[in-house]
């Protein structure tokens, strides 16, 4: 993660109210001046829909707005969640392993 760029963590459960929260969350991040958005999903232990939708309406807004936007999936990786909901496109590896921040 760079100076220039936001972290976006999802904890728990990715669905319902925490959907909606988390999509808030990505939006802030976005309209934020810095010029990428990383979503971490890698301590989410289920994502529905809507966490999907959410992961999906940020990569759009971010190219709208110019800035990148990755994406951390941890565990999701292997059950072929990226391909699937089209989110491959935006995935980073944690080059250090070291944690991140959230917002």
């Amino acid at each position: 993660m760079t100076h220039s760029s936001v972290l976006v963590k999802a904890d728990g459960d990715l669905v319902g109210e925490a959907s909606v929260r988390f999509k808030s969350q990505l939006l802030e991040a976005i309209q934020s001046n810095l010029s990428e958005v990383i979503v971490d999903l890698a301590r989410a232990r289920v994502i529905n829909g809507q966490g999907v939708a959410a992961v999906l309406m940020a990569r759009n807004s971010a190219e709208s707005a110019g800035r990148t936007l990755k994406v951390r999936l941890g565990r999701f990786r292997q059950a072929g969640f990226a391909k699937i909901t089209g989110i491959d496109a935006m995935l980073v590896e944690d080059p250090d392993g070291t944690e991140f921040d959230g917002i």
